[in-house]
């Protein structure tokens, strides 16, 4: 069990932020369904690369695994979710080109 993260300076208050509207938006019997935490800072390359993943920076969350999995389809996760991150300039990888879709992935270089 989690009972604290560690972000980036810079991309803490925007995931907070998000998480906040995620809560408010959702109500609490859909942010129970939904609350699986696949990550967040972890150093270690990008899948497939020798540059660090931006969860290395502590700039990057995983969030629903299970439902929204790396390759496959991102289509369960929730609109509320996306929606709160992108609103805060994070990337969703819900969006990339396959094979490198990863809807649980939300990238926060550039998040403000």
């Amino acid at each position: 069990m989690y009972n604290r993260l560690r972000f980036h300076v810079l991309a803490g208050p925007a995931i907070v932020d998000a998480l906040e509207e995620i809560a408010l938006k959702m109500g609490p019997a859909k942010v129970m369904k939904y609350n699986e935490l696949g990550g967040a800072i972890c150093v270690r390359p990008m899948t497939g690369s020798t540059w660090l993943s931006t969860h290395a920076t502590g700039s990057a969350i995983d969030l629903n695994p299970t439902i929204a999995p790396w390759q496959g389809d991102p289509g369960g996760q929730p609109r509320e979710i996306v929606n709160a991150f992108e609103s805060r300039g994070f990337t969703w990888g819900g969006r990339w080109a396959s094979p490198y879709r990863d809807g649980h992935h939300f990238d926060g270089v550039g998040a403000r």
